[in-house]
């Protein structure tokens, strides 16, 4: 029986000539830490407008634990005495995105954010272990200096379902990044699951994409054809497949697509896939990381992701 290992990504796809498609905003930030509730309310009102005076703020690194750098003790549990983090960061969007769609992506704040971009509230988050996203397209000023500000509680509705026997500890502790795409039309999600044969040697890969896309009534006469590829470790070409898709009015299609893989003819194989924007009305591939799944010795193991 061949053991496989096969891993489902997609890779960060940059054309000639064209930026990066991702910009991380890791880094050195400015944070201030709030216990008393007037400190905390005078902070909630001015801390995100781009007057502010943050010369009191201290720099704290990103991603990361407040506790574990040192403004708080760490506390074991449900919080009893829980401060309130303000975050502050400026950097530059790139000019070449202008007419682009870009998101700003938090991969993990404990336990409830709201965010701002240069001052206008882009929503709220609870939920300290999971990622979420904002459109921040239309509040950006492209290839010049944003702030992007972050109130971080630690104490929200429902919180108690994250806090048991472990340690509590608030803070922006996972990535924060930007992220560009098409505006006409782009891959707002992606599944990928696989489904061996009864030897356990050769497999299925099948990939669910769903393909957004804007102004619809302009788009309804342009066909689209995404594109997936299936690459071996050794940069081989193991599958390969296209669909094309007609025009439609709705803005949002799911396309299901079955790549059949062959095992190799000896010892583990270590596969990923790379799916590349076919269609027409833009030049840029897509850039994304999703998070895969891991096969071996005939069991199924969950993976927590894979880096493009």
């Amino acid at each position: 029986m061949t053991a496989w290992l096969l891993v489902a990504a997609l890779l960060l796809c940059s054309a000639p000539g064209l930026p990066a498609e991702t910009v991380s905003l890791n880094g050195t930030w400015q944070f201030a830490l709030a216990r008393q509730a007037g400190e905390v309310s005078r902070l909630e009102q001015a801390f995100y407008k781009p007057a502010f005076d943050a010369s009191s703020f201290r720099p704290i690194r990103v991603p990361s634990n407040w506790a574990m750098e040192g403004f708080e003790k760490p506390q074991y549990g449900r919080m009893k005495d829980a401060g309130t983090g303000f975050y502050l960061h400026r950097f530059r969007a790139p000019a070449e995105w202008k007419d682009r769609r870009v998101l700003l992506q938090l991969d993990g704040v404990w336990n409830s954010a709201e965010v701002w971009l240069n001052g206008v509230n882009l929503g709220h988050h609870d939920s300290g272990f999971t990622s979420f996203a904002f459109q921040a397209h239309e509040h950006l000023k492209f290839g010049e200096s944003n702030t992007l500000a972050v109130d971080v509680r630690q104490i929200a509705r429902d919180y108690t379902f994250d806090v048991n026997d472990d340690w509590s500890l608030g803070g922006i502790y996972r990535d924060v990044w930007m992220e560009c795409m098409p505006r006409e039309r782009y891959l707002d999600h992606v599944d990928s699951w696989v489904k061996f044969d009864a030897g356990l040697r050769d497999a299925d890969l099948h990939v669910r994409a769903l393909v957004q896309q804007g102004r619809a009534a302009d788009l309804t006469g342009s066909p689209y054809a995404p594109g997936f590829t299936l690459i071996a470790a050794d940069g081989r070409v193991a599958a390969e497949a296209a669909i094309r898709c007609e025009p439609h009015r709705d803005t949002g299609r799911e396309h299901l697509v079955k790549l059949r893989v062959r095992a190799p003819s000896a010892g583990p194989q270590r596969l990923r896939t790379c799916t590349r924007d076919g269609w027409n009305c833009s030049k840029t591939p897509l850039c994304l990381t999703r998070a895969g799944s891991v096969w071996g010795s005939g069991r199924y193991q969950p993976r927590a992701g894979c880096s493009a």
